[in-house]
């Protein structure tokens, strides 16, 4: 077929093939690095959305009543058993005024956002607490003055190192993942 072909046209032709083939060897590959980067854009992209959620709506809310409780619950240990004694009396008002909204709002943000807890190992200290505060929140409404660990309900210890670490690993992968 070729051998009727003038000699000078049989280069020119293959070098034609070629520089086409190679265009769209490239235009190919240009396709498929273009879409693989995309896909890692839109997953890297994903990820920073999620860890804000998680941040603002769970982590820091959840975090910051956490750091609340922990300031209050001194002051309640100050109770003792004479009810009409000062540190009594300041002790339960310091309950009803302070200890008592700061559950109730800590109990908001993870009714609201436990979707975005994670993983089970978080998910469970959170449920042991909102165990514990609903425990703690009916015996105050019968004007019982027991504590949930009397009741099988004790205050998770763990909940606040674990939700402090989570804080701080999240917001440390947040600030790599947007620097």
């Amino acid at each position: 077929m070729f051998s009727n072909w003038p000699t000078q046209l049989v280069p020119a032709v293959w070098g034609g093939l070629t520089f086409v083939a190679g265009i769209l060897c490239k235009n190919l590959l240009d396709s498929y690095f273009n879409r693989q980067e995309e896909a890692r854009k839109f997953l890297l992209d994903k990820r920073t959305q999620l860890l804000e959620q998680q941040l603002s709506r769970f982590f820091w809310p959840l975090y910051m009543q956490l750091q609340k409780d922990n300031l209050i619950w001194e002051r309640l240990m100050e109770r003792n058993e004479d009810p009409k004694s000062p540190q009594s009396k300041l002790s339960m008002q310091i309950e009803s005024g302070a200890i008592l909204p700061t559950h109730e709002e800590a109990l908001g943000v993870i009714e609201a956002n436990i979707h975005l807890a994670g993983d089970k190992e978080t998910c469970d200290a959170v449920l042991h607490y909102v165990r514990h505060v609903k425990v703690y929140q009916m015996l105050r409404a019968a004007g019982l003055k027991d504590d949930p660990v009397s009741h099988g309900e004790p205050y998770p210890r763990d909940i606040y190192k674990l939700i402090e670490q989570r804080v701080f690993a999240l917001q440390a992968e947040y600030d790599r993942l947007i620097a």
